[in-house]
């Protein structure tokens, strides 16, 4: 598909916003269709309620959100409270980053700490 997209509109390169969001998403409406609930962990609140009223609309389970940033270390309290009472059967672990412009992650310490917190 990149591709196609890169020979027809002339890009020599193709972006996508937040391309883990995307696939996260559709894990989430995958399991939305197979009868499981869902909680949506994303720390931004727009995305989350977004996503949140379309799984709610296509599969009609229930769908809670927890809004953190896995680049904080503490936020283990909010998601712990966000999850009381409930039996997760799957986890799909999404979380993920990059260097901005893909710059020597070394040399970013701010970025490592991030990086260590969302990875680790």
């Amino acid at each position: 598909m990149a591709s196609h997209f890169m020979q027809h509109s002339g890009n020599s390169q193709l972006r996508q916003p937040s391309p883990g969001f995307v696939a996260g998403k559709e894990y989430a409406l995958k399991l939305a269709g197979l009868g499981l609930d869902i909680v949506l962990i994303s720390r931004s609140a727009e995305k989350l309620a977004h996503v949140q009223s379309d799984i709610q609309i296509k599969s009609q389970r229930e769908v809670r959100t927890i809004q953190v940033d896995f680049k904080s270390a503490d936020i283990y309290d909010t998601i712990r409270e966000g999850l009381e009472g409930l039996d997760i059967a799957v986890l799909v672990n999404n979380v993920g980053m990059t260097t901005p412009d893909f710059a020597p992650f070394l040399e970013n310490k701010r970025f490592v700490i991030g990086l260590q917190n969302v990875e680790v």
